[in-house]
Order: C-alpha cells, then sequence, then structure tokens
C-alpha cells in the first residue's frame, strides 16, 4: 500500500532547503503530518508523539531513515514551503477524485485565530474557502489578507473551480456585479446574500417584500434543544425596477427573503435576510440553496474548531498557518469520504488506535466518490 494518491499530486511542492543537509524528506513530512492528524493529533508535539510511537506503520509508507523530526522541526520546515505551490496541490488533488462537482458551492471565509501574533505585529490569517456539499469535500481554499479583501479574493478562487451547472452561494461580503458576472461566466448560477455593504439596494429588497410577502412561500421548521425556529422562504421575479435602477447585474432573475422566526425559553425573535440571485422563482430550489449555504459553518467552520482544535492551535510563523491548515483540510476531506457509521471525532480516534482503518483512509479508492 502507497499514499502515491497524495503525494504524487504534493510532489510538485519546492523544497527551499539545501540539497545534501536534509534529513528529513518532504514526503515523509507530509506522510507523518497527514497520517498523525488523522488520528486526532491537533499541534506540532502531538504529532511528534504520534510519530515515534507509530515508526513501524509509517515504515510501511516510507523509510523513515533518520526517524521522526521534533515538533519544531516539523514546524519551521513546513513553515518555508510555497503557500501558492500548496494551495495548487491541494486543488488537484482534490479535482482528482472528486469528479464534475454538481449542486451547491458554498464560498465563505474563516479566520484563523491561533494565527494572531500581537508582539509581532501580525494580523490572525483569514481563508475562504469553497465546499461542495453533496461531495461534502472543500474544493479549494485562497489566504486573504483580512476579511474585507475576501472581494479580491472570490474571483481568483472562482477560476480554480470547475462549477458549470452549479449553485454559487456566498454572504454578503461577495454580493458585488463583478462576482455575480464571473459565476455567470463560468456557467453556474449564484445566490448572494445582500447586506449593509449594498444598503440601497437590501433596503428596495426589503422594501418589495413588505408590499408582497402575502405571496406563497416554503416553511421550514427546526426544533431541537428547546428552540424552535421556523423559517419561510419567499422569492419575487416581478423585479423591473431592479432592472432599472441597477442595470448592471447581470442575469438576475429573482430576489429572496427568508424571514427566521426563534423561540427559546418562550421568547422569540424574528429576523430577515434578502438574497439576489439568478435562480428563476423556484423557491424551494432557493431554500435548499440557502439551507445548504448555512451548513458550512457547521460542516467545516465548527468542526474545525471543535473537532480539530483550529482556532487553539498557536500556528504563527512564516507560511506555517496556510500549510497547517490545508493539511487539516485534507485530512477532514479523506475521513468524509469514509461512510461507515459515526462523527468525525470518533473517525480520528478509530485511526489512531486501528493501524488498519488509518491504512484504509489513506489506500481508499477516491475515483469512486
Amino acid at each position: 500500500m502507497t499514499t502515491s494518491t497524495f503525494l504524487d499530486h504534493f510532489s510538485n511542492v519546492t523544497d527551499p532547503r539545501q540539497v545534501g543537509k536534509i534529513l528529513y524528506p518532504l514526503h515523509e513530512i507530509f506522510i507523518l503530518v497527514l497520517c498523525a492528524v488523522l488520528s486526532n493529533a491537533n499541534d506540532f508535539l502531538a504529532i511528534q508523539v504520534y510519530g515515534e510511537e507509530k515508526i513501524d506503520l509509517l515504515r510501511r509508507f516510507s523509510k523513515f531513515e533518520n526517524g521522526i523530526p521534533r515538533h519544531d522541526t516539523i514546524s519551521d520546515i513546513l513553515s518555508v514551503l510555497n503557500p501558492k505551490e500548496f494551495q495548487e496541490c491541494f486543488f488537484n488533488w482534490v479535482r482528482s477524485f472528486s469528479g464534475l462537482v454538481q449542486g451547491v458551492i458554498a464560498l465563505d471565509g474563516k479566520t484563523l485565530r491561533g494565527s494572531h501574533d500581537e508582539w509581532n505585529g501580525q494580523k490572525a490569517i483569514h481563508m475562504i474557502s469553497a465546499f461542495a456539499s453533496e461531495a461534502n469535500l472543500i474544493l479549494a481554499q485562497l489566504k486573504v489578507d483580512d476579511k474585507t479583501n475576501e472581494i479580491r479574493a472570490i474571483p481568483t478562487l472562482l477560476d480554480l473551480l470547475v462549477i458549470k451547472g452549479c449553485i454559487v452561494t456566498i454572504d454578503a461580503m461577495g454580493c458585488q456585479k463583478e462576482i455575480a458576472e464571473k459565476i455567470i461566466e463560468k456557467g453556474a448560477d449564484y445566490v448572494l446574500a445582500l447586506k449593509g455593504n449594498q444598503a440601497s439596494l437590501c433596503e428596495n429588497v426589503r422594501l418589495t417584500f413588505s408590499d408582497r410577502k402575502e405571496e406563497t412561500c416554503f416553511k421550514t421548521v427546526d426544533k431541537e434543544h428547546g428552540r424552535i425556529e421556523v423559517r419561510k422562504y419567499y422569492m419575487d421575479d416581478k423585479i423591473d425596477w431592479f432592472h432599472k435602477y441597477y442595470p448592471d447585474w447581470i442575469n438576475l432573475k429573482s430576489i429572496g427573503m427568508v424571514e427566521s422566526t426563534r423561540t427559546i425559553k418562550g421568547k422569540t425573535t424574528v429576523e430577515r435576510r434578502f438574497y439576489s440571485t439568478s435562480l428563476p422563482k423556484d423557491v424551494e430550489k432557493f431554500s435548499y440553496a440557502v439551507r445548504t449555504h448555512w451548513g458550512i459553518e457547521n460542516k467545516v467552520h465548527w468542526v474545525l474548531d471543535v473537532t480539530f482544535q483550529e482556532d487553539g492551535h498557536r500556528a504563527r510563523i512564516k507560511n506555517l498557518p496556510q500549510i497547517f491548515s490545508t493539511l487539516k483540510r485534507a485530512a477532514m476531506n479523506l475521513l468524509r469520504q469514509e461512510k461507515s457509521p459515526g462523527s468525525l471525532r470518533g473517525k480520528r480516534f478509530k485511526a489512531g488506535w486501528n493501524d488498519t482503518f488509518l491504512v484504509s483512509l489513506l489506500s481508499r479508492e477516491l475515483s469512486t466518490i
């Protein structure tokens, strides 16, 4: 058994270390970190300890002639890698087994809070990811300087993706004419949230629904842990006013509203969210796209924070935050394609305790996804 599916795609990453002084080959570092993260190691000390305890298993994949490097050596090696090269390798690796992606592609950003270094004046790194909900895969991600620069990064991320026939959903930060145009250019549809960054447009959409809210809606009800939330979804395609006052919006066919009524311990609150979309009027399809976008918080961000403890890990030096976050997302993708019952957290424990299970994760025929 080999890890060639993964390593073949990451072999293009340039090793900047001086030839002849390399004790720990780059591919062995990748094998070590990937196996350790799959097995519930969340920081570099845990990765070192995992490697020392599992050296016989790791030698099934490579020689590891010089044993396992110290935790600071692992982080130093990863920190000097080219993050752009690494992201391209990650993207090509995912594309090699994901096939033609369908359904909703959610684009959303996440701040790596552990990368903040106040002493050296380094802001926390912000990453924007593309998540394919039906395939349950992170397709690609890019670093942005801060959350406000998502607008610049989103077109670059879209250029990486093959999204023809998909629905791309983005929160209010991405509600821009240029981004809508890029999505249409790529052969996809868009559902873009409206908020303060498009204040005039958002207010006009709000006023439209205040006049026509009696139209048929699609309703969902969620009940859990003493909370009841009723969501009503509305669409309107009678929007001549929109095309008159906002003519630059390409292929905009409908506007949408979600009214959420939440009751917790007898207290009720109402929240309304507004959207622009290239979808024809189909309230159920619109509701599916919106609900699926919200799922990225639970399926990606929450899992990274709670299961992989991403925010708690203080990865700060050079390019380390980007590289390590990408390796965690690679591990998440592998775990998500393992279809036996159980949580990702449970599967990570199982991978750490059961070598056969870990090997099955790495040798899985991912092209069948």
